[in-house]
């Protein structure tokens, strides 16, 4: 409730902006949804492919390292010096040689040499008589048989180069954010396999040199959006820039083209609330001669002896002054309605006990025109929270109006309790109104039976519409047309 009286007070263009501010939120946000759960996507996608490149180009490095060292093996293997590791006097030459080769090569890389028996013959001190196979746990192996350079067919031994596996678990790549790595075909002990998480991976299986290794390439999936990131960042400052701006212009528009308005507004607010204060002042002056001269017609009347003819005209000025007032009641009400002065003094009502005042009012009316009336009283709570001076003037006018226009038949009241809501509805055989006049039925001074030469000044619905809504509830009229009778509803609550 406190919104909704607080967004009425806003002026025309601060709503205006907010709407457009609200409008630019939700486009905003659409965006930034549009850009995750699709281009995101597509990035993804994207990142994939060139992922799946680099791959290749990784894997591509790793065996063309692996292969030179392989062929290393193969071109020590063939020098005619290998084939002299039978003789004793050269095994130390041939361990310096394999030994600066070792280092040349670097990387931890160690040469040795086996005999047939593949256990180590010319190797560094603390392997020397160590089986080929103790090296498997923590080397890639790769040897090649040694042949005699007298017997070509004759294998001599093996020259073998050991590449610690450690090296496998420290590759590199250009890019931070993305990890490579071997993954061997069982597990290992001291072999850690890397498992990453929220990344993309690409994966390529030796088939060559790690018969059955997987090598891995994984895109952190965060770094792989910082492009969509990049974006929504972009696209935030845009709108919070177009906010500003709009701001501005608005403000500056605002101040240039509502002020007149908000000129011509306060003074038709002053006119407004000059016309309430002259109809005020004026329905009080004139209330007051005219009670004047309904209590001297009304003292005349029963005073005097007058004849038929003179009680007559006494009759139709003290009818014609009764007319007189109700009018300027009437316009008084409707005033005080437009004005907002109008106060709900807010007490316990008994229904039933008001539709009886109601009934003994209208009763003689009803009795002299020889209609026949009916009522029914449907309550689960008889007592309810409301005005019941307001209550009884809604409810009086559909009453008298139904009265009004009914000459023969019958009028039919209904009150009765749907939950919360109360619903009073009047039906009468009467005239009925044109259902092309029937939205036009609440418009101040507009008249539906004129051309039927009924008496009223068109202010009786309008004022007690203004009068339900301020109760809380409405007024609803409906007529299938002329000559088929009318049914008027007050649907109104406990305040």
């Amino acid at each position: 409730m406190k919104i909704k009286s607080v967004w009425k007070k806003l002026p025309v263009a601060y709503k205006l902006f907010l709407l457009v501010v609200l409008f630019l939120a939700l486009v905003e946000i659409f965006s930034l949804l549009f850009l995750w759960h699709y281009e995101s996507k597509v990035l993804l996608r994207k990142e994939e492919k060139n992922l799946a490149l680099a791959l290749d180009n990784h894997y591509q490095r790793l065996y063309t390292h692996l292969e030179h060292l392989r062929r290393e093996v193969g071109f020590l293997a063939s020098l005619e010096v290998m084939d002299d590791i039978v003789a004793k006097d050269i095994d130390k030459r041939i361990a310096t040689l394999l030994e600066h080769k070792a280092h040349d090569l670097g990387e931890q890389i160690i040469l040795l040499v086996t005999d047939l028996n593949e256990t180590a013959i010319i190797a560094p001190q603390r392997l020397l008589g160590m089986p080929l196979d103790a090296f498997f746990k923590y080397y890639l192996v790769f040897h090649t048989p040694v042949f005699a350079s007298f017997d070509p067919k004759k294998q001599l031994g093996n020259l073998v180069l050991l590449y610690p596996l450690q090296n496998l678990q420290h590759l590199k790549t250009d890019t931070p954010s993305q990890k490579l790595w071997l993954e061997p075909p069982q597990p290992m002990t001291n072999f850690k396999v890397y498992q990453p998480s929220n990344a993309l991976i690409a994966t390529k299986t030796f088939h060559e040199i790690l018969p059955e290794w997987k090598l891995h390439l994984s895109y952190d999936k965060t770094a792989a959006l910082h492009t969509l990131k990049d974006i929504e960042t972009v696209q935030l400052y845009t709108y919070l820039t177009a906010v500003i701006l709009l701001s501005l212009m608005i403000w500056f528009f605002s101040k240039r083209l509502t002020s007149p308005l908000l000129e011509l507004l306060k003074s038709s607010q002053q006119a407004l609330e000059a016309k309430s204060m002259f109809l005020s002042t004026i329905s009080h002056e004139l209330r007051t001669p005219l009670g004047s001269i309904l209590n001297l017609t009304q003292h005349l009347t029963l005073s005097l002896d007058a004849d038929g003819e003179t009680r007559k005209m006494l009759n139709g000025i003290e009818t014609s002054a009764q007319h007189l007032l109700s009018m300027i009641n009437n316009i008084l009400q409707l005033s005080k309605l437009e004005a907002k002065r109008m106060r709900v003094q807010i007490t316990n009502v008994s229904l039933p006990d008001t539709i009886e005042e109601i009934c003994e009012i209208m009763e003689p009316l009803i009795d002299e025109k020889g209609l026949f009336f009916e009522k029914n009283i449907e309550l689960v709570q008889d007592h309810l929270i409301s005005d019941p001076n307001l209550l009884k003037q809604v409810m009086i006018n559909l009453l008298s109006n139904a009265v009004k226009f009914t000459d023969t038949g019958h009028i039919h009241l209904t009150l009765r309790q749907y939950g919360k809501y109360y619903r009073f509805t009047v039906q009468d055989t009467g005239i009925g109104i044109p259902k092309t006049l029937q939205e036009q039925l609440f418009t101040p001074f507009f008249r539906a039976n004129q051309e039927h030469g009924r008496e009223g000044t068109g202010l009786g619905l309008s004022l007690s519409q203004k009068v339900a809504k301020l109760l809380g509830g409405k007024i609803i009229i409906h007529s299938e047309g002329d000559g088929m009778g009318t049914e008027a509803t007050f649907i109104f609550k406990s305040l």
